[in-house]
């Protein structure tokens, strides 16, 4: 158990540098693009802490998880249409997963929520997508992109760019919405991700 321990402890360090090496690469050569990035967030922070979701990813079904699944199922190519216009706006590429998040995986994430046994509340990402940047002001231009969307209800962001980096080192920008003409308010998340970074995690395997 040590062995493999000292083995995961030593992979983690390994990823950590690497990710911490490139961000350092983009802070010395992206300081403008950084501090535009952090402008454009910020509000979009605010908007969300403004907004219906008070800055908190939270399902209109909490206990259902067969309607959740059938919400997420009825709003996925609505959602994916959002994201490849945004994505043809700010000139970024965009990704999804083959089909809904498994429901094997959701039942993990429940049964590990301890502090509300047998919510699906909080399950914000069973319809999911990634937005690919090259470069910090083309996320400051998706975040913005978010912000202005009327058909978009922003309702938490989490930025791992600067605010808070994962512990590993990886960083990019989360964001939860739902589309304002789904009655269901299905909460669904985008990951913006610079492409430096995910070539590294791609070359770390």
């Amino acid at each position: 158990i040590k062995t493999c321990d000292a083995v995961l402890a030593a992979s983690s360090s390994g990823f950590e540098g690497v990710y911490k090496a490139v961000w350092n690469l983009i802070v010395l050569t992206a300081g403008n693009e950084i501090q535009q990035y952090v402008k454009v967030v910020h509000s979009l922070a605010m908007a969300a802490r403004d907004g219906p979701g008070h800055g908190s990813a939270r399902q209109t079904v909490e206990t259902d998880l067969a309607v959740l699944y059938i919400n997420a199922a009825e709003i996925k190519q609505r959602v994916e249409r959002k994201m490849k216009d945004i994505a043809e706006e700010t000139g970024a590429e965009v990704a999804f997963p083959p089909g809904l998040k498994k429901i094997s995986r959701i039942f993990e994430k429940i049964l590990f929520d301890f502090e509300n046994p047998g919510s699906c509340a909080k399950i914000a990402d069973i319809v999911r997508a990634m937005l690919k940047a090259s470069s910090m002001a083309q996320v400051a231009e998706i975040a913005m992109a978010f912000l202005e969307d009327i058909d978009v209800v922003v309702v938490r962001i989490k930025d791992r760019f600067v605010s808070k980096p994962s512990p590993g080192g990886w960083r990019d920008l989360m964001i939860n919405f739902y589309l304002a003409a789904d009655p269901n308010h299905h909460v669904c998340e985008v990951q913006v991700v610079l492409e430096k970074m995910l070539v590294a995690r791609t070359d770390l395997g």
